[in-house]
């Protein structure tokens, strides 16, 4: 996907779209998104890959409880 939207020529638009992958929890598919526009200055993999583990806990908690 990301390697598409470069042909279309929607590379300005990139940044955009790492923002609703954050804000809708696919962290994985933003720090993906941004290495392959190279923007992860913009967006460090660090703390976006922080915030996928603590979901996953969040999660992991959850269905433990159940």
């Amino acid at each position: 996907m990301p390697k598409l939207t470069m042909v279309l020529g929607l590379e300005e638009k990139m940044s955009v779209i790492v923002e609703e992958l954050i804000l809708k929890g696919k962290q994985l598919d933003a720090i993906n998104f941004s290495y392959k526009s190279r923007l992860q200055d913009k967006y460090s993999p660090v703390l976006l890959l922080k915030s996928f583990l603590m979901d996953a806990k969040k999660a992991a908690a959850l269905i433990s409880k159940e």
